[in-house]
């Protein structure tokens, strides 16, 4: 198994380099070059220092058998309407 998420959190040239992403999957809206909307909102929501959280949506996606994940949890999330499910990544086959 490859390195789970948070172990390549430590120090960098003195400071500290930690893993934090939120993944999630659907159409933005565009304005120029910034991007908004409900899709990049449930990304940003997921994004936990320390943490890669993922989608229900990006788990279904993501290749059978490449990728480790935990126990879904559905959550309510600052702004969304619509609770989500989402999953710790935990690691890759790969």
């Amino acid at each position: 198994m490859s390195s789970a998420p948070g172990a390549v959190d430590g120090n960098v040239d003195g400071g500290t380099l930690t893993t934090r992403a939120g993944v999630h999957a659907g159409e933005p809206i565009e304005q120029g070059v910034d991007v908004f909307g409900i899709q990049v909102n449930v990304a940003a929501r997921l994004a936990g220092a320390g943490d890669i959280l993922v989608s229900s949506l990006i788990r279904d996606l993501a290749p059978p058998g490449q990728f480790q994940f935990s126990d879904p949890r559905t959550v309510t999330l600052r702004g969304i309407p619509e609770q989500v499910t989402l999953y710790h990544l935990t690691g890759s086959t790969t």
